[in-house]
């Protein structure tokens, strides 16, 4: 009985790891597929698969349902964040970079090209927000081309604090972002 008992107890363990295993494995590929979603929607391409998320699907009834869309959304991943005051690119925005950088050399995208945009809340300066977000701009793309996408598919834009998130105040965090534009060939 009591071998009995240390098979079962031993297989018990051994099927709580393999599923811990395989929770990993899809709260891996959550980050990237969510960042392909982005950069097929704001490269005009059609989503992959059927609707399935609520924001697939917002997409979907923005473009009349059609696969592509005539005036694509951009892409902003809020991971991308940066230093205060600075171009340095904080150490967590690096997985984020590097599954842009990956889906950037995939078939899908090997012909299409994209502004990166830089966005600065309303602290401080204009003219040195417009700098900075220029900088940080071109932080993203350098960071991309060191992870081998390729420096033709990116052009880097800063545009301070002119275009702020609508319904934010300036000020917001939410300013501080960095988003892909898909540029007509």
């Amino acid at each position: 009985m009591r071998a009995l008992f240390k098979f079962a107890r031993s297989q018990f363990v051994f099927a709580a790891v393999i599923g811990l295993m395989a929770a990993h494995a899809v709260a891996q590929e959550t980050p990237r597929n969510e960042i392909i979603r982005q950069l097929r929607s704001a490269a005009g391409l059609p989503p992959v698969g059927k609707a399935d998320s609520a924001q697939t699907r917002r997409d979907l009834e923005l473009n009349d349902g059609q696969g592509g869309t005539d005036t694509p959304l951009p892409a902003t991943f809020g991971a991308i964040q940066f230093e205060n005051n600075s171009d340095q690119l904080k150490g967590s925005a690096m997985t984020t970079i590097a599954l842009i950088a990956e889906a950037l050399q995939s078939p899908e995208f090997a012909s299409i090209r994209f502004a990166v945009i830089g966005h600065a809340n309303s602290v401080g300066d204009p003219q040195r927000n417009l700098v900075l977000s220029q900088r940080r701009a071109t932080a993203v793309v350098a960071a991309l081309v060191a992870r081998g996408a390729l420096a033709r598919q990116l052009r880097p834009e800063g545009r301070g604090q002119s275009e702020p998130i609508p319904g934010t105040a300036g000020p917001e965090a939410a300013n501080r972002r960095v988003e892909f534009w898909r540029i007509q060939n």
